[in-house]
């Protein structure tokens, strides 16, 4: 506190000294509210801190989450995609053996139609040694003409049959 001054009135000095203790008592009050504030500040910064632990948990926990659930569903899009090719092996398998046996049928069938058109087609050996003697008794002479087979015959006496295609044997 200042001394008070000597032409100064008690009313004055009464009134200095209230404004004095009043101006003590605001910055008092500056100094409670500075505490205040700076015990807020901490209270602040310390909920700050948490609620940046508690999200960094949060995403910690989130991501471990979501990784997780795209690891199961990978997994499980693996275990249907090996269920899938499974299948897929055993359809193929019965689709090898089908084609096998369609195959082997098929061949079966030509084989079956190739020996019954050489059974239909083809002389039994009584009708070869038959067709020998015929050729033996009208004196036919057989041979081979480029590869293919040839009988003489008497070029002035042809054009017998339907068709005018016989001709007689020249039997020399």
């Amino acid at each position: 506190m200042n001394p008070p001054k000597p032409n100064s009135t008690p009313i004055a000095q009464l009134q200095q000294s209230n404004a004095e203790q009043r101006a003590f008592e605001l910055l008092l009050i500056a100094e409670q509210q500075q505490t205040q504030i700076n015990a807020a500040i901490v209270a602040i910064e310390h909920h700050n801190q948490k609620i940046g632990q508690t999200l960094t948990s949060a995403a910690e926990k989130a991501a471990k989450l979501a990784a997780q659930q795209v690891i199961e569903q990978i997994s499980s899009e693996i275990k249907h995609l090996n269920t899938e090719v499974s299948t897929s092996r055993k359809e193929i398998s019965m689709v090898t053996w089908r084609h096998f046996a369609f195959a082997a049928v098929g061949q079966l069938i030509v084989l079956i139609i190739l020996i019954v058109f050489l059974m239909r087609w083809t002389p039994s050996l009584d009708e070869i040694q038959r067709r020998k003697a015929e050729a033996k008794h009208y004196g036919a002479q057989f041979s081979t003409c480029d590869g293919q087979a040839c009988v003489r015959v008497m070029r002035n006496q042809c054009g017998y049959g339907e068709q005018r295609d016989w001709c007689v044997v020249d039997g020399k």
